[in-house]
């Protein structure tokens, strides 16, 4: 029973760990290309869509590494 309970704790705090490396990789990221906007004297940041449809590989690649 303990170790049941031990790994059900185990797992969520395995979640909020990476959901925290997660969040704090974004934040850094999104610093980053600000920073780099305003040294290169750019006036915003876009994003940049692409209407090329994924293909099947590509989407179960973008599930395991997103």
């Amino acid at each position: 029973m303990s170790s049941g309970l031990f790994s059900i704790f185990s797992t969520m705090w395995s979640f909020h760990l990476m959901n925290d490396h997660i969040r704090d990789q974004w934040a850094y990221e999104e610093k980053l290309v600000r920073l780099i906007a305003r040294h290169e004297g750019a006036i915003g940041v876009e994003y940049v869509h692409s209407d090329k449809e994924k293909t099947l590989p590509e989407i179960i690649l973008m599930a395991f590494t997103r």
